[in-house]
């Protein structure tokens, strides 16, 4: 009945809002709608999508990482060099994990990415 439903523009809108707020319920009583991607729109599949990352990523947060800081020094002049020498000293698994802080050599700030 839902199915059906969501073929007329006005049930379609209301299901899509519900879904974007709680997108988990494609996982529970309306995961019928994951069957035909015609009855769900492209915010609803984008929030579906966001949901599913952050449950294989449970570290992880859109706002960044949540777990310990890799610490990179960078010298600016040797930029390549320095950056690679930096990464080779670290695990892959604190590479894929950790939130990545870069600093310049005699340069003030941290923070994410490149602080300048």
């Amino acid at each position: 009945m839902i199915e059906y439903a969501a073929t007329v523009p006005e049930f379609y809108d209301a299901i899509n809002i519900l879904v974007q707020n709680d997108p988990d319920v494609l996982n529970k009583t309306m995961s019928f709608l994951l069957t035909n991607p015609a009855l769900l729109s492209f915010p609803s599949k984008v929030a579906y999508l966001r949901l599913q990352i952050e449950d294989s990523f449970p570290s992880a947060s859109y706002g960044g990482y949540h777990s310990e800081a890799c610490n990179l020094l960078i010298e600016r002049g040797n930029l390549a060099r320095t950056l690679v020498q930096q990464l080779l000293r670290l695990e892959q698994s604190e590479i894929r994990t950790r939130h990545l802080q870069v600093r310049f050599v005699g340069e003030e700030g941290m923070g994410t990415g490149v602080c300048v």
